[in-house]
This record gives structure tokens, sequence and C-alpha cells, in this order.
């Protein structure tokens, strides 16, 4: 079951109307919203309402008790309070209307636009603003970059979602002198710096590539540019950072090694006025990451040449320290982070390899190269957690807690042997691979054919 509603305009009692379909509206209903057509009107109109099944069948019409009146919706043409008739107005035109006689009608959900144009000129009309709704707040439009000239007309608009529109209304005779005003800044910004690296401990702070949110803002002319800075623990700046535009987020790299230090924000606003702020004095430890994990694998990797050239620069060290994630160190200096736990290191060429436990005991080989880390295997077998890692000949070797022992020269990797306990140790020099064994105490020595059993270690 449905209900039919009807309406009429010419209803009179004693004679039978002309009655028209409005809508067909499920039974239950409480309420129903008629959109009526723009030019529908009439002082004798009523609505009626009856009910129908699916076969067709349907109840007595109910009619409303009284006639209603329904006004004509023509859109009037605007009013406006200003701009006037040979107004002359400067930077700003100021557009205030007079809805008196629209409030509170169904006119109301209709809305203005603006045009304007010169009566010197063949341009056509500009829009200035479209839907400028009914009873909003007074409209400003910006002219201070307009020619001057007195010959300006504005043309205003009433439209609704219907397409209807109203009689223009046309302003003639506007006079516009825009005036060319200069700003004074004499006061600097104001401006606030944060580090948004986690820290477990708040005391330290163990990273060294810091993300850092800058908050500026200036009263007269807006923040330009800005200049991350380090000092140390006294104030003296050691790093005069690089002037940037102005951002909310910015990295920064702070100097190597442990000790208090402050991070500065220099902000600069367009008047060339400058203010500075810091994070205060912070205790960094970028070598060493801020947990109970401690230090778990170290390498020292001999002179790098690539230094100078010479061969005299001081040794390589790496360390990693475990951690979520874990961190690996260069000379003091972060490079790179990874999952799992790090248990051995080795390095073959130019190529760094660290060996890792993760949590399910599986292992990982991580290669790091050319400021690059990438996965160069990942074992999945039950136990296969990397346990030891060494450099013999020209291939890294990979001792696994299942017994599995595997060589990799950079591109292959291959089964080497399979013993039956934990290789816990690996060890290598110009002749031999050593390889110690878990459980049964055996060192393995290997010259790159043949194991020979070496000694038996008394584990008391």
């Amino acid at each position: 079951m449905w209900y039919e509603i009807f309406f009429t305009d010419s209803y009179r009692p004693g004679r039978t109307p002309e009655w028209r379909m409005v809508a067909s509206i499920p039974s239950g209903s409480t309420s129903f919203t008629w959109r009526r057509p723009m030019a529908m009107q009439g002082s004798n109109c009523r609505f009626a309402i009856r009910s129908r099944n699916h076969q067709g069948q349907f109840g007595s019409m109910s009619i409303s008790a009284s006639n209603v009146t329904l006004e004509g919706l023509t859109l009037q043409t605007p009013a406006l309070l200003s701009p006037s008739e040979d107004g002359t107005y400067n930077n700003y035109v100021p557009f205030v209307f007079d809805h008196s006689l629209v409030k509170g009608t169904p006119r109301q959900r209709a809305f203005y636009e603006v045009y304007y144009s010169r009566s010197s000129t063949q341009g056509g009309w500009q829009l200035v603003s479209g839907n400028l709704v009914v009873g909003k707040e007074p409209f400003y439009w910006d002219v201070s970059s307009f020619s001057a000239a007195d010959d300006y007309m504005l043309k205003v608009v009433m439209r609704d979602d219907d397409g209807n529109s109203s009689v223009p209304l046309i302003v003639k005779n506007i006079s516009i002198s825009p005036h060319n005003n200069v700003i004074i800044d004499t006061l600097p910004p104001k401006g606030t710096i944060r580090i948004l690296n986690d820290r477990v401990n708040s005391e330290y702070i163990k990273e060294r590539n810091l993300v850092l949110q800058l908050d500026s803002w200036d009263a007269s002319t807006g923040v330009k540019k800005l200049t991350v800075k380090e000092a140390d623990g006294a104030g003296t700046v050691i790093n005069d950072g690089v002037e940037e535009d102005a951002a909310n987020i910015k990295t920064f790299r702070i100097s190597v090694g442990d000790g208090v230090k402050i991070v500065q924000a220099e902000f600069k606003d367009f008047g060339s006025n400058v203010i500075s702020t810091s994070t205060g004095s912070l205790n960094f430890r970028p070598y060493f990451a801020d947990t109970d994990e401690g230090v778990v694998s170290f390498l020292a990797d001999g002179p790098r040449l690539e230094k100078d050239g010479s061969g005299s620069s001081p040794t390589d060290v790496w360390v990693s320290v475990n951690g979520d994630p874990s961190t690996l160190y260069l000379d003091g200096s972060q490079v790179a982070t990874h999952a799992g736990e790090t248990t051995s290191m080795s390095k073959l060429d130019t190529a760094l390899y660290i060996g890792t436990q993760n949590s399910d005991n599986t292992g990982t080989l991580f290669k790091y190269e050319e400021s690059v880390l990438s996965t160069a295997n990942s074992f999945a077998g039950v136990d296969s957690a990397v346990l030891s890692m060494a450099t013999y000949g020209s291939k890294v070797y990979i001792g696994l807690q299942n017994g599995e022992l595997y060589s990799f020269d950079g591109s292959v990797l291959a089964l080497v042997n399979t013993f039956s306990s934990s290789v816990v140790g690996l060890n290598a020099d110009g002749s031999h691979l050593y390889v110690m064994l878990d459980v049964t105490y055996s060192l393995q020595t290997y010259d790159g054919t043949t194991f020979t059993s070496a000694s038996v270690i008394n584990g008391d």
C-alpha cells in the first residue's frame, strides 16, 4: 500500500476541483516536502491524500481543512545599500544587500551573482563573486590592483538552483582609486622549535638525523626564511646551517659525538627582521642506543683509501646496537637501521654483511654498500637464525643455529656443509676457516675443500 498526494489551485466549495497528483509515497510516511514550480501561485489551493493498494483499489480522498495561498516565486531584483552610483572607493568595495524583502520567503533559497565591467571598454561582464547566499554578511571586493578609473559598472543578479534569474540591478559610474600602500615592518616574527624523534628515555637523544617541527608567524608581513643551527653546551654555534624557505617540518643532522648540544632555529620575515629560538640544552648519545641492549657486534675494518687516497686514514669502526629497530653505526655516525637482532658482521670487498636473529628464530643476511642497506638473503628454515660470520678467501661464510654453513660471494649463496649442532663461531686467517660448533665443543678447520676436526675442547 502507498499514499497518493494531490494538489489543486482552484478549490471552491460545492464544485469538483481539478486535482493533480504531485507525489506517491510509501505508507507509514509521516512527512513529505514538495518543491513546487516557481510559476505556481494562487489563493484557493488545497491538498488531498488517499491510499492505494497493489490491486488498484483506493480509499476515499482526505482534503486539507482550508485554503492555502501560494505566492509567486518570481525572483526579485536585488536591492543594494552599497555600493551606490557615483560612489568612489579605494582598495575595497563593500557590498551590503537589503535582504528585508527576501528573508523569510521562499526566495531566500536563491543567491546573488556580482559582475563588473567598464563603459569605456568592450570586455564584457567579468564575474566578481558567485553564490553569495541571501543573508550573508557584507562582501568586500578587493580592487587594490585595479586601474584607477570612474567608469566602472556593476551588475547584480539573483538566481536559484532551478536556473531562474531576476531582472539584473545595474550600478553605473563607480569610481575606483586604489591607494599604493607601503607596509612598515619593524617587529620580528615569533617561532618555536620541537624535536619529533621518539625517545625511549627523555634524558637522552640517540639520533643524529633529527625531525624538527617549526611553527612560526609574523603579524605584519609573514615568515619568509628559516635557518637551523647547532650550538654546543656553552651556546657557541658550531654549525651555521643554511638559510631555506620557511616550512613546518625540517630534517637536520647534528655533529658526531656524545654530549650536550643545542638546536637553534632562526626565523626571518619579509622585512628582514630576525628572531632566534632553540630547543634548550639536550643530551645527545648518537653513538650508543638508549636501551639496555648495548653494543652486540663490533668490526674494525682497517684503513679506507677513499678518505684521502693515501691509505693513512684512521680505521673504519662498525658498531651494531640491538633495538627496535637495530641500528648500524660507522665511525660513530648512524648509517642504517634494520629489523632483527644483529649477531655478527663481516666485510667482503666494499660491502658489509650483517647477520640477524629474528623474532621467529629465522635469520636474515643484510648487505650495506654505498650507503644503501638491502636484504642479501632470508633464511626461512626452522632455527635458521644467523649466529656467526667470517670472510675467507673471496666469500663470506654464514653459520646458522640449525648447523648449516653457507658461503656467499656477493651474488650466489651456496650450502657448504650441515653440522649436527649450531655453528656458534667463525673465524679465518689466510689459510683456513675455523668453525666452532655448539654442544660438541668441536673446532673444525676448512681449507676451501675439506673439513678437518682440529681438537676437542673441554666444556668444563
